[in-house]
């Protein structure tokens, strides 16, 4: 008996270790992995919105932003006042993820667009709100509730 359980718990590890493996493997490419997302994204609907920020000296990706075509159509109907956050940082780069959202006629959340955004500089902001800009047709909302006096359009 004391055989059997030291072979079942000898598996049990080999199999969370390789399923520990599987994932780190997964993660290893996980830019490229997006952005090949992003560009089938934009093959099969021209209206996706995406851009990279890059460092021009490295080509390191500093920031990234994308918008859906619904979330693109949404805000000119909903797009007046919104909401900006960037208090979600629970993703394995620790890259802030940074929200634009607003509220439809039935008081029902809609996002707009989204970044992950390398640091919370402020030339990482004003890459993003000119980035967001120009994704919506340089329709700017006339109010921008960010919880931060700093931060306007």
């Amino acid at each position: 008996m004391a055989e059997f359980f030291l072979t079942k718990t000898a598996l049990y590890f080999l199999n969370v270790h390789r399923k520990a493996a599987k994932a780190r493997e997964e993660r290893e490419d996980d830019l490229n992995k997006l952005l090949q997302f992003f560009r089938e994204c934009k093959e099969n609907n021209e209206y996706f919105y995406w851009d990279v920020d890059a460092d021009p000296k490295t080509g390191v990706m500093k920031n990234i932003f994308w918008s859906h075509a619904s979330q693109r159509a949404e805000y000119k109907d909903f797009g007046d006042a919104i909401t900006f956050d960037t208090t979600h940082k629970t993703n394995s780069k620790k890259m802030p993820l940074a929200m634009f959202v607003g509220a439809n006629n039935n008081l029902k959340n809609v996002t707009f667009g989204q970044a992950l955004i390398g640091d919370e500089s402020i030339g990482s902001f004003k890459w993003l709100f000119e980035t967001f800009k120009s994704c919506m047709g340089g329709q700017e909302p006339h109010v921008i509730l960010t919880g931060e006096p700093y931060l306007l359009f």
